[in-house]
C-alpha cells in the first residue's frame, strides 16, 4: 500500500514539472514569436497612447450629422486592435479627429488615416522634418492619389484596375518619430494616398518581415512606403516598398 501511495506522488509530480514546463515552454515560445511585436509597441507599452480615427462627414440629412468611420478606417482600427492585443497592451482609447483635448495632443499618438481625411495627421505632418509625403516632387499635395519619397525623388502612384474605375494598387506611408505637439512622448502616423493605402499600412505592423527590419526593430524613428494591392474592396497583399531610419 505505501508503495502504492509512493507511486501516486511521484506521478503526481512529475506531472507537475511536465505541466509547469509546457506552460514555461508555451510563455518562452509567445515571447519570441511576438518579440519584434513588442520592440515595436515598445514605446505604447504602458497604454497610455490615443489611436487618433479620421473624422468624415455623412451628408444624409435625414440622420444624426456626426463624424463616421469608413470600412477600411475600421479595418485599420481592428487590424490594430489585433496587433496591439498581442503583445498585452491593455484596451485601446479611440478619439475622433475633430475632437482631442489637452491630454489627447499631449499623449503618445497612433494617427490613422492621411493628411485629407485626418487633421492631426495633416498637422504633424506639417512640422516633422521627414522624406515621404503625399503627392509629387511637383505637386506636394495631401489631394493627390500618391506617394512621394523626397530624399530619393520617386513617386508611387496610384492606379486603377484595366477597364475598370476600381482601384488595383494604392500607397501608404508608416512613420515612427518624437511626436511634433510634446517632446516627451511618441507618434506613429499610418497614412493612405486613400483609405486603402491606410489599411495596409496597418496591416504592415503585423507582418514580421517589416517588423524584423533593423530601422524598424530598433525602436528608433522610422519611415517607410509600402504598396497595397486591392481586390474585393479591400487591401490584399501588402509589401514594404521603402523603410529607412530617421535621423
Amino acid at each position: 500500500m505505501l508503495q502504492e501511495f509512493q507511486d501516486v506522488g511521484i506521478n503526481l509530480v512529475a506531472t507537475a514539472i511536465a505541466y509547469g514546463a509546457g506552460i514555461s515552454t508555451t510563455r518562452i515560445h509567445s515571447r519570441w514569436r511576438t518579440r519584434s511585436s513588442r520592440a515595436f509597441w515598445k514605446p505604447f507599452a504602458d497604454g497610455g497612447f490615443r489611436i487618433i480615427a479620421p473624422a468624415h462627414r455623412h451628408d444624409d440629412l435625414t440622420i444624426d450629422r456626426s463624424e463616421w468611420l469608413g470600412h477600411n478606417d475600421l479595418i485599420a482600427l481592428f487590424t490594430l486592435q489585433d496587433a496591439i492585443r498581442t503583445v498585452g497592451i491593455p484596451t485601446l482609447l479611440v478619439r475622433p479627429a475633430s475632437r482631442l483635448n489637452d491630454e489627447d495632443w499631449r499623449s503618445n499618438l497612433v494617427l490613422i488615416g492621411g493628411p485629407s481625411t485626418n487633421t492631426v495627421t495633416k498637422d504633424a505632418l506639417a512640422r516633422m522634418q521627414v522624406n515621404v509625403g503625399f503627392g509629387s516632387r511637383a505637386v506636394p499635395s495631401a489631394d493627390r492619389p500618391d506617394v512621394h519619397d523626397r530624399q530619393t525623388d520617386r513617386t508611387w502612384s496610384f492606379a486603377y484596375a484595366p477597364e475598370s474605375d476600381a482601384v488595383r494598387t494604392d500607397h501608404g506611408i508608416l512613420i515612427r518619430a518624437t511626436s511634433p505637439f510634446n517632446s516627451r512622448k511618441t507618434i506613429l502616423i499610418l497614412a493612405g494616398a486613400t483609405s486603402y493605402g491606410t489599411a495596409g499600412a496597418a496591416r504592415l505592423c503585423q507582418s514580421s518581415e517589416f517588423l524584423d527590419h533593423p530601422a524598424v526593430r530598433s525602436g528608433g524613428p522610422f519611415e517607410a512606403v509600402c504598396s497595397v494591392d486591392v481586390a474585393g474592396g479591400g487591401p490584399r497583399e501588402v509589401e514594404a516598398v521603402l523603410v529607412r531610419s530617421l535621423t
